[in-house]
């Protein structure tokens, strides 16, 4: 993978899920609660949140999984989704340990982050792609042949 790419990516990869988190703010904003009354702030917060998660734990997993498995879309994706997962499950947990936990919300919460983190996986697949650097490698070959 190219570093140009792999940085777009990463910077990339969370819009998706703070877009929707921004627009449902948008539609019901919370007056007089921080980042809940404004999408801006919102999609900033859910972005970071996403680096976070990516750098911590998803780069990681990533690199750990490529050893064993071939990097494939579906990896990227299932990675994504349990590296933004995983964090929000643990503190649902502890959130319910201590009994102040609605279920609505960590549906909500489970749902926003596992599926966000699934598309931001898929979102980092397609742009740094490394299938796309062989090619590249495999065309720049074939026309330096061709002019050689």
């Amino acid at each position: 993978m190219s570093l140009m790419r792999m940085v777009v990516a990463f910077l990339v990869a969370p819009f998706p899920a703070a877009l929707v988190q921004a627009l449902v703010v948008g539609f019901w904003p919370k007056p007089g609660q921080g980042v809940f009354e404004n999408p801006a702030s919102m999609f900033v917060a859910i972005s970071l949140l996403f680096y976070a998660f990516e750098i911590v734990l998803g780069l990681p997993l990533a690199l750990l999984l490529r050893r064993r498995f071939s990097p494939s879309l579906r990896l990227y994706a299932v990675v994504g989704s349990a590296a933004a997962a995983a964090p929000v499950a643990i503190m649902l947990g502890l959130t319910a340990v201590r009994g102040e936990l609605a279920l609505y919300g960590a549906v909500y919460l489970l749902a926003l982050f596992g599926l966000g983190g699934l598309t931001a996986g898929a979102v980092f697949w397609q742009i740094a792609r490394p299938d796309r650097r062989r090619g590249e490698r495999d065309r720049a070959s074939e026309l330096a042949g061709r002019f050689s």
